[in-house]
């Protein structure tokens, strides 16, 4: 018998779920925060879906766990900033008035153990170079997750803007750990230089002989 097209029959052509795939791309995306979030939420609907997905179930369960990494790391992120900010602010502002003060047993307590006391020397130095009395003017904290010589979500950067005796801002630097409500100062970083207080006086109009009558 031949066989013949029918052009009323229906033919079946399964569909292709593309979520899998649109998900493992916005996992990736972590400069636009609200990204991970949808790859989170379209990496479990394609791992639930009972279609024919792209990539299949491994490329569905890779962009979850994806997702759910940096979804946890900004959270983390998010909620460090905002408990310890508070926090932070008046520790760096006595930290900075210790340096510029000299107080090195105050400087030493609030130090990690690995600091040294010929290290906290040198931090007053730098201070002091700017001049005094030091005024605070901004102090800005960023959580760092997996710090150095802190353990996990416990490294934060805290930048202290000062002014000194001339008016001109300066940026001083603390890495602290944070754990249970303490913070201890890892490294500070100050200005190699800082500008003089005053400019230079002008140069003279004449230049001086050399007794001959001449320049």
């Amino acid at each position: 018998m031949a066989n013949y097209y029918d052009p009323n029959q229906q033919y079946y052509t399964p569909s292709r779920n593309y979520v899998g795939v649109v998900a493992l791309i916005c996992s990736m995306v972590i400069c636009f925060p609200p990204a991970p979030f949808a790859g989170l939420i379209m990496g479990i609907v394609a791992i639930r879906s009972k279609q024919d997905l792209v990539g299949g179930k491994v490329v569905a369960w890779l962009s979850t766990l994806i997702s759910a990494f940096f979804v946890f790391v900004m959270s983390w992120w998010i909620y460090s900033f905002l408990s310890v900010s508070s926090q932070a602010k008046p520790f760096a502002t006595a930290f900075v008035n210790d340096l510029s003060a000299g107080d090195e047993t105050a400087i030493l307590s609030n130090c990690h153990s690995s600091i040294s006391a010929t290290t906290v020397q040198t931090w007053i130095a730098q201070t002091q170079a700017i001049g005094g009395p030091l005024a605070v003017q901004q102090i800005v904290t960023i959580p760092i997750p997996f710090g150095a010589n802190s353990g996990f979500g416990t490294s934060h950067v805290v930048t202290v803007m000062v002014t000194g005796p001339n008016g001109v801002p300066v940026g001083l630097t603390l890495m602290c750990s944070h754990s249970n409500g303490t913070f201890k100062v890892t490294r500070y970083i100050a200005p190699p230089s800082f500008p003089p207080t005053t400019l230079p006086a002008a140069f003279p109009t004449t230049l001086p002989t050399d007794g001959t009558g001449t320049n």
